[in-house]
């Protein structure tokens, strides 16, 4: 819990409650630094997974022979089974606050076909559910929040 001032049209009201964190994460590959990231000092494991997928880094979690993340010192280590080269052009994002991304290239995803369809209402109550789950966001009102559905129930809340 933290003290803070709630500004609501042209009065503040000092008031406690939960603020969000964030910190810097600084993720070697084979002992070589890729890159500091700030992030919510919550699952760092998960995040430092999912970023070296999704910048191609890694094909999958079977690739990593070991992971040690030290939130204290703001270090994630990573040791691949095998050599990879680090991706070193930076693209400038213009999500909230901006951002870098190495790999965002449409060309290197396939295309997606599917013949997955939900109903508004599905996707309604997906919404609804993913609220319930935010914790943080409800004890903060200023975390991301994100959800995995197969289109009827919620199968993982980040």
């Amino acid at each position: 819990m933290r003290t803070y001032i709630r500004v609501r049209g042209n009065r503040g009201d000092e008031v406690s409650g939960e603020v969000v964190r964030e910190q810097p994460l600084t993720i070697f590959v084979n002992g070589e630094k890729f890159l500091t990231l700030l992030c919510s000092p919550i699952d760092l494991e998960p995040l430092v997974v999912g970023y070296l997928w999704m910048e191609k880094v890694i094909g999958g979690p079977d690739e990593i022979r070991h992971l040690e993340v030290s939130p204290v010192d703001g270090r994630a280590e990573v040791t691949l089974a095998s050599a990879v080269t680090l991706p070193t052009e930076r693209i400038l994002t213009s999500g909230c606050g901006g951002g870098i991304t190495f790999r965002i290239d449409h060309r290197l995803f396939p295309r997606l076909s599917s013949t997955l369809r939900v109903r508004p209402r599905a996707l309604a109550l997906g919404m609804q559910g993913l609220f319930a789950a935010a914790v943080h966001y409800r004890a903060s009102r200023g975390i991301h929040g994100a959800a995995l559905s197969d289109g009827e129930r919620l199968l993982l809340v980040a």
